[in-house]
């Protein structure tokens, strides 16, 4: 009994500094789960969804409360589950090869010699393998990369930050595919086959009826089906999988009835076009058409006409919805990155029109 009171002595310091660092810990990352959900209603509230804004306000400050007054917190919705499907046969996939060559090749000793060539290195593609490693260590079992639960994948002390929103787990998961497949990693072989396979999956299993591949609410779902797209129909080109093909195309038809008449995107086909929308539909059909998909010519043709209508004339700066103007930032960020001396939207109004044909 003695030795046990004595343990218990020497040890209450250590199990109470344990403490103090698991509550700092929890406390700090509640801070950046707030910043995170007040940037999302911030930008609700700019957009002009005033009773989305309110309740995405009013959720994150009960969050924080509770994580303050030390509560439980309420049980996180389970996410939704995954319909299965069944395996692809390799048999389909030689026969669609056989009628279109795969395209954006595969990297190898080729692949190194051009990254070199082009001024990268070993510490180049270290870096690259590095973040590989990281993406595969944070998904999910069902294929997807939880945008508010990744860092359920961490360790205890050493958790990342930057918690997110649950309903962008679409296009969070095709981002982590396109650096997949961009380094030349397919569901076909490779050591993260396994992981591009259960991401595509969750990809094809998450549409809905009439093509959408989104979890987003609809007013803002855009973003992610242009992501998911352009990661299908890159997946497409490499592998010629026909599941893959078929998801695409319906993704991409969806893409082209979203689009304004002989303009370009933005979160409803309402006449309303911004650059940053515009730009991402237009790399998801420029792997569309570059994989060997249909796509209508025009749609490149109104996203020019639509950077044409956006570009300052004198000095070419792109604006984000209107001619030469500023981004769109967040007010909370607007000191720390002053949207006059962002040139971002110049550099997305360029990659559309070399797309474009320029």
């Amino acid at each position: 009994m003695r030795r046990w009171l004595l343990v218990t002595f020497v040890l209450w310091p250590v199990v109470e500094a344990q403490d103090g660092e698991r509550r700092a810990a929890a406390l700090a990352q509640a801070r950046r789960d707030l910043q995170a959900q007040l940037e999302v209603a911030d930008m609700l509230l700019e957009r002009g969804d005033v009773e989305a804004a309110e309740l995405a306000y009013r959720k994150a400050m009960e969050k924080f409360a509770a994580a303050l007054g030390g509560a439980a917190e309420p049980a996180r919705p389970a996410p939704r589950p995954v319909p299965k499907l069944e395996p692809e046969d390799p048999a389909l996939r030689a026969e669609e090869a056989t009628r279109v060559a795969p395209v954006f090749g595969r990297r190898g000793a080729k692949g190194v010699r051009n990254m070199r060539a082009g001024g990268g290195s070993g510490l180049t593609e270290n870096a690259v393998n590095l973040g590989l490693e990281w993406l595969a260590k944070h998904q999910d079992e069902d294929g997807r990369w939880d945008s508010e639960g990744f860092m359920k994948h961490d360790p205890v002390r050493d958790r990342c930050d930057g918690s997110g929103d649950p309903q962008f787990d679409a296009g969070v998961t095709g981002l982590a595919l396109l650096a997949f497949l961009g380094a030349g990693h397919t569901d076909d072989g490779g050591p993260y086959a396994d992981n591009v396979r259960r991401g595509l999956h969750f990809l094809v299993a998450s549409r809905a009826e009439d093509g959408w591949i989104a979890t987003a609410d609809p007013s803002i779902a855009i973003y992610e089906h242009a992501i998911a797209a352009a990661a299908l129909s890159e997946a497409y080109g490499m592998t010629r999988s026909p599941r893959a093909r078929d998801a695409a195309q319906r993704a991409v038809n969806v893409l082209q009835r979203a689009r304004n008449p002989n303009a370009g995107w933005r979160y409803a086909s309402n006449g309303e076009n911004d650059t940053s929308v515009t730009a991402w539909c237009t790399l998801a059909l420029h792997a569309a058409r570059t994989a060997g998909l249909d796509v209508d010519p025009e749609a490149f043709k109104g996203a020019r006409a639509w950077v044409e209508n956006a570009t300052e004339p004198n000095f070419g700066q792109v604006g984000y919805v209107t001619k030469g103007g500023p981004v769109a930032t967040l007010e909370r960020h607007r000191d720390r990155f002053p949207p006059e001396k962002s040139y971002s939207m110049t550099a997305a109004g360029i990659f559309i029109r070399i797309v474009a044909g320029e």
